[in-house]
């Protein structure tokens, strides 16, 4: 049998060439790779002491979000809608905030009007769990609701908000709001939007019945002016159904509108 043993003489030859040469690339009095590792590895993980140290991700940071600010024009009448949010905190816990809500632009009269409180705990890198308060202070009476939510960034970059709502009352009822934005060009952006209601209660006093109550479509095309700046205009499809449709009135079973509006944060 043939000896497939490598001698080790080639070894030892190259260990004597190198030797010098790694030894003048150490810096003086030190030949190991201090210079090169922390000795303290939990410093930087390891990483070259030149490196800047990483970002805690338990440092709290603050975010405002106008998502909505909008003129409404339709058939019969003019309206105006807000729609806005902010949080505080790190990466994993943060206080977020919401207030959203409609009214009749010639009158100035609020039609519907909430704001929730939140407590935001990261799921994982897209989704969050969200638990809190939401109160309504129109339409009339006010009413305040537990609410559990979960929002996130579903597959193909859709923002999905989900949230199950329980009043004072014990009534339920759920909403869906699904986002896309398209980049035509760096600043040209076109937003499809989607939002469906339910409830699993009849409740008379907001002229809401059960089952699936509303639905809005909308179209936002928005130019960028800055990235934190965005006026747009677009189309808004408003729509309600079943018992909810009998207890409305007509012109709000059916409502197409021209919007113009603009967008902002901080």
């Amino acid at each position: 049998m043939a000896d497939h043993k490598r001698p080790l003489w080639p070894l030892l030859a190259g260990a004597a060439i190198l030797t010098p040469v790694l030894a003048q690339a150490m810096p003086p009095g030190k030949a190991s790779l201090d210079s090169v590792v922390p000795a303290d590895p939990d410093a930087h993980s390891g990483a070259p002491a030149s490196w800047a140290r990483p970002m805690a991700d338990s440092v709290n940071y603050v975010n405002f979000t106008l998502d909505r600010l909008e003129y409404r024009g339709y058939d019969d009448g003019e309206g105006y809608l807000w729609d806005a949010e902010g949080w505080y905190g790190n990466d994993r816990d943060k206080f977020w905030w919401k207030t959203e809500g409609e009214g009749n632009w010639r009158t100035g009269q609020t039609e519907s009007a909430e704001f929730q409180g939140l407590y935001n705990r990261m799921l994982d890198d897209f989704w969050d769990l969200q638990v809190g308060l939401r109160h309504d202070l129109d339409p009339y009476p006010s009413r305040t609701y537990g609410v559990l939510g979960l929002q996130g960034l579903a597959p193909y970059g859709i923002d999905t908000e989900a949230s199950l709502f329980v009043s004072e009352r014990g009534d339920t009822s759920a909403r869906l709001e699904l986002e896309h934005e398209w980049l035509l060009t760096q600043r040209w952006v076109l937003s499809p939007r989607f939002e469906i209601n339910a409830s699993a209660d009849r409740v008379d006093d907001y002229e809401i019945g059960k089952g699936i109550t509303s639905t809005e479509a909308g179209l936002r095309l928005s130019y960028d002016v800055t990235r934190q700046f965005s006026p747009y205009v677009g189309l808004s499809w408003e729509n309600v159904y079943g018992e909810t449709r009998d207890m409305r009135a007509r012109d709000e079973a059916d409502r197409l509108s021209l919007v113009v509006g603009l967008s902002a944060w901080y």
